[in-house]
């Protein structure tokens, strides 16, 4: 599949209009649609505004078609996963059971860990990526 292609079936996945794209990544469609056909492909300004726009999309996928189409929801928003930390934190604190709490919450600790550490694989896989685009 080519990029065009991996872009419309992106679109269809998350249900979202060319329109609205093109606004939230703030590029005019011509300069998107031109990208899109030239031999040099997108641009890396481009597609990090595309990642800013959209956490959840796997570059990796968008650019080669290997992988899933999204990441896994606590990879793609580094948001999701501090706000559940503090609400989760939150609910721990109340627990009477001070021992039980403290299992609990490093438990989840150890999870948020590891989830930060699939987001810094992910980040690193995304910056060889772009290493890849830039001419040399």
């Amino acid at each position: 599949m080519d990029i065009k292609t991996q872009f419309e079936i992106f679109l269809k996945k998350i249900n979202e209009t060319h329109q609205n794209f093109y606004s939230k990544i703030e590029i005019p469609e011509r300069t998107f649609s031109n990208q899109l056909k030239s031999s040099k492909g997108i641009y890396a300004d481009v597609l990090l505004k595309i990642k800013r726009a959209y956490p959840e999309l796997n570059l990796n996928w968008f650019l080669t078609g290997e992988g899933e189409i999204l990441l896994p929801k606590n990879v793609g928003n580094v948001q999701q996963i501090n706000s559940g930390f503090i609400g989760q934190t939150q609910f721990l604190n109340v627990q009477s059971d001070s021992d039980t709490a403290a299992t609990n919450e490093g438990a989840y600790l150890k999870q948020i860990i590891q989830d930060k550490e699939q987001i810094i694989q992910e980040k690193e896989r995304f910056i060889q990526m772009l290493q890849t685009l830039i001419p040399k």
